[in-house]
């Protein structure tokens, strides 16, 4: 599980980690993802989700 976090969370997306931590809480996530992944999830899910992608 640890490697599809992580390979998901450097696709972008933090949807199986922050749905582990909202439904598992904090200590789960951690335990499976480990802290620094949760933590930068986290930091990456409050950030503003307005991308540009491509030219303009």
């Amino acid at each position: 599980m640890r490697a599809t976090g992580l390979g998901e969370f450097m696709a972008g997306d933090t949807t199986l980690i922050m749905t582990t931590f909202d439904t598992l809480g904090p200590a789960a996530a951690e335990h499976i993802y480990g802290a620094d992944l949760v933590r930068r999830a986290r930091k990456l899910a409050s950030s503003s989700s307005l991308m540009t992608i491509g030219r303009r």
